[in-house]
């Protein structure tokens, strides 16, 4: 009888083990699943409509101008701020960001409905790295820009809403053990 409770003993001990495997696992679940919508909000003065898709090819259209005298842009688990921004479009024209002489981070040039992003021609990531997840700025990994959604500025504030796709693919994958976007075990950047 004593050789059977050390065995239950020894069994519960290695089960504290797998549930403790478990919790981490359900957490890094729960932030993945957080990080497929993302949100954006902010401080300006101006009327404006801007809707984005980027599925294969980033497109956008908008319609108005704000300026953007703060803004907060999540994607995925990190958010990036902007100063000092601009908002003006018409229709298939226009730019969102950074004003003139500044790092466009944040900000695209839209062309004919294209979306360009001038800072994600740097960006060579397609997946978090440690550097995006641990620093106050920077540019986006490749995946965290495949989303959908919009943005509406009202005089004071502005805000929109996304479905990111490349976070939507994380959390599948995720579910499989496999860690696409490099961001388990890192919480909610603050």
């Amino acid at each position: 009888m004593r050789g059977l409770r050390s065995v239950v003993w020894i069994l519960l001990a290695l089960a504290c083990q797998a549930c403790n495997g478990l919790a981490t696992y359900s957490l890094d679940r729960a932030r993945d699943l957080s990080d497929v919508v993302d949100v954006r909000y902010g401080t300006g003065l101006g009327l404006g409509l801007y809707v984005q898709a980027t599925p294969s090819i980033p497109l956008g259209a908008g319609l108005g101008a704000s300026s953007e005298s703060y803004s907060r842009q999540w994607f995925g688990r990190k958010s990036v701020e902007m100063r000092d921004g601009l908002f003006a479009h018409a229709i298939f024209m226009g730019v969102e960001g950074k004003g003139a002489g500044s790092d466009w981070t944040t900000g695209s040039l839209d062309m004919l409905g294209l979306r360009l992003n001038p800072g994600s021609i740097y960006s060579k990531e397609w997946r978090g790295t440690e550097a995006w997840f641990q620093s106050p700025a920077g540019d986006p990994p490749q995946l965290d820009r495949f989303r959908f959604g919009a943005t509406v500025f009202l005089p004071g504030v502005n805000g929109g809403i996304f479905l990111n796709l490349g976070e939507v693919v994380d959390f599948l994958t995720g579910l499989v053990g496999f860690d696409l976007m490099r961001d388990d075990g890192i919480p909610k950047f603050r």
